[in-house]
């Protein structure tokens, strides 16, 4: 799917115009703007939801790697 499709769809879905199309150039519009910035806390929070995922994992496995050991002292 192309990019213009993919900005259409999302249009559709949202039931607002996020862009401004002219002949030779393309720009956001207010509600474009304002989407821009909450897709990117959502995409920060994402990224922090994975990386705590990772390190909690991370430091799991280590503790039961200490608590094992501390067993078999």
């Amino acid at each position: 799917m192309t990019l213009t499709r993919n900005m259409y769809g999302l249009e559709r879905i949202l039931s607002v115009k996020l862009f401004d199309r002219g002949p030779n150039h393309i720009d956001l519009t207010t509600i474009g703007i304002f989407a821009i910035t909450k897709f990117k806390e959502i995409l920060n929070i994402h990224q922090e939801i994975v990386k705590d995922i990772k390190d909690y994992d991370t430091n799991k496995t280590i503790i039961n790697g200490l608590s094992c050991a501390q067993g078999a002292i």
